[in-house]
């Protein structure tokens, strides 16, 4: 079977709402490259997107650009792969956190299977967990969702702010704005594997501990930083950022180039777990694990394609609850390049239905999962 895998504080200060309680309950979409569309759907699935081979990807899109998504690519495939010696997944395994992504469930399931690592801290990284952990770790898994659903699910949870106005209208004053929202569901989930100890930061001195992952308004402002001047390294370029505020003086662009682990020096496996089938991939990956067998990642590269939203999926009126097209692609796709290209590789290609009918029945797919503190399901 083929599985689908799948806080840097700052000099002022900046809201961190953290989580809320909840209020309440392709074929490609678009070219290949350059302005995409999102296709609302009320039905539950995803058309087969585009999927390309190397060639075809350094034909379709700059050098600069194919080379970057190859890399990361290439990274995360050889992190998948690896069969460290010696496994033990209940001693050697540790699950990441990764807000709005269905990371409950992840805890709960890595708990009931034993696991001694078994934990549910936003903040614990690849990197902290290698620098301060005896023994480390030799095995992770993370989880992959489309970075703009991230911030719907928040919402969807936080009544004290939909009283303020729509999503749109939130995210245009407090991630476009001067007075960026920092919660869990803004962390990247790259850079939960980069390494910033070595990277020239506007803050402490010039570098960073590998822990110190508070100022994610660095992160954020850096990355955009970054997109103006590098877009068409991207797998979308051309999106207009011109009116996003960003603090300069606190943007760290550096930080998009920070290294990302060597899995294969450190003999440590992956596992990426796409929200849409969370709960039979965690068990065939730790399945895979237990036996020493590797996993398959998918084959050829995904190019720019995006998730065919479900409209049954948000609460009345829509409008209110999701994100316009033109705010997802600035998220997505200048905000957060990399997850977006890791998402598009491990979850967008073909889908396979059992196992997403296996995941809804579970309970850990789409709107399955609980938010948090409540027995209510977060989107």
């Amino acid at each position: 079977m083929s599985l689908s895998m799948v806080a840097l504080g700052g000099t002022r200060a900046l809201p961190n709402l953290g989580f809320c309680v909840a209020a309440a309950s392709g074929a490609p979409l678009g070219e290949a490259v350059g302005p995409l569309s999102y296709t609302h759907e009320l039905s539950v699935g995803r058309s087969p997107p585009y999927r390309a081979t190397v060639n075809e990807l350094t034909q379709t899109l700059s050098t600069t650009a194919a080379n970057r998504t190859i890399e990361l690519v290439q990274w995360a495939d050889k992190c998948a792969r690896i069969v460290p010696p010696n496994l033990d997944v209940q001693r050697d395994c540790f699950n990441l956190a990764i807000a709005g992504s269905g990371s409950r469930t992840i805890y709960d399931m890595a708990k009931n299977d034993g696991w001694k690592r078994a934990v549910h801290a936003h903040s614990e990284t690849v990197i902290t967990q290698l620098a301060e952990s005896s023994p480390p770790p030799r095995c992770f898994v993370v989880e992959l969702r489309e970075p703009a659903a991230r911030i719907e699910a928040w919402f969807k949870e936080c009544d004290w702010v939909q009283k303020s106005g729509t999503l749109d209208e939130f995210f245009e004053k407090s991630m476009l704005g001067d007075n960026p929202h920092t919660s869990e569901r803004t962390f990247p989930v790259i850079t939960y594997f980069r390494n910033y100890s070595g990277v020239e930061l506007p803050f402490n001195g010039g570098s960073v501990a590998p822990a110190d992952i508070h100022k994610k308004e660095s992160l954020l402002w850096g990355a955009v930083q970054w997109y103006k001047e590098h877009g068409d390294e991207t797998q979308v370029p051309g999106i207009d950022v011109s009116d996003v505020y960003i603090d300069e003086q606190i943007g760290a662009p550096a930080t998009v180039d920070a290294p990302l682990i060597d899995c294969e020096e450190k003999q440590i496996v992956i596992g990426f777990l796409c929200a849409e089938t969370l709960v039979p991939s965690f068990e065939a990956f730790a399945s895979s694990a237990k036996v020493g067998t590797p996993i398959t990642p998918p084959t050829g590269l995904q190019v720019g394609v995006n998730p065919v939203l479900n409209l049954t999926h948000y609460p009345e009126p829509t409008s209110k609850f999701m994100l316009s097209e033109q705010n997802r692609r600035i998220w997505n796709d200048a905000f957060m390049f990399d997850d977006m290209a890791l998402y598009r590789h491990f979850c967008l290609g073909e889908v396979d239905d059992a196992l997403v009918q296996q995941n809804d029945a579970a309970g850990g797919g789409g709107a399955g999962w609980m938010a948090h503190g409540t027995g209510k399901p977060s989107l």
